[in-house]
């Protein structure tokens, strides 16, 4: 049975076996994933830091390696990873749209300020264009 990033992910978080990559036939090697499994472990707030410092050098390192540093420094455990995945289909483009016109800056940055901007205050950037109470509703509805 070939192995899935998944297999890779578990191995350096739960199993630790020393000599896992040894055994790994060379199409089981291809399915590992350095930029996946640096994003993976950034969701646990305990080993961000160190994946941050780490993802700098990863991309002069080959693969085994970073799997046996990975391995040798994730604590053993089963904690619990949860992917935090963009909802690209659920963009409200007009709410994008007040952003980008109110911070003068690019869809794009609008569409990043609207991730981060608390509820309140996208309300009252609505307000200062003078829309309805319902309109706004509407508009973060989802938010």
């Amino acid at each position: 049975m070939s192995k899935t990033f998944f297999d890779h992910l578990n191995q350096v978080i739960k199993d630790k076996k020393s000599n896992y990559w040894q055994h790994l036939a060379e199409q089981d090697k291809k399915t590992w994933n350095t930029f996946m499994m640096n994003r993976y472990l950034s969701m646990n707030p305990e080993w961000i830091v160190m994946v941050d410092l780490f993802q700098k050098y990863n991309h002069t390192l080959d693969n085994e390696l970073c799997y046996i540093i990975y391995a040798n420094y994730i604590p053993k455990g089963k904690p619990f990873l949860r992917y935090i995945k963009r909802d690209k289909d659920g963009t409200n483009k007009e709410l994008i749209k007040y952003i980008s016109e109110y911070y003068e800056c690019s869809i794009k940055e609008a569409d990043d300020y609207m991730e981060i901007l608390p509820k309140v205050d996208l309300e009252i950037i609505l307000d200062q264009f003078g829309l309805e109470k319902r309109t706004i509703t509407k508009l973060l509805k989802g938010k």
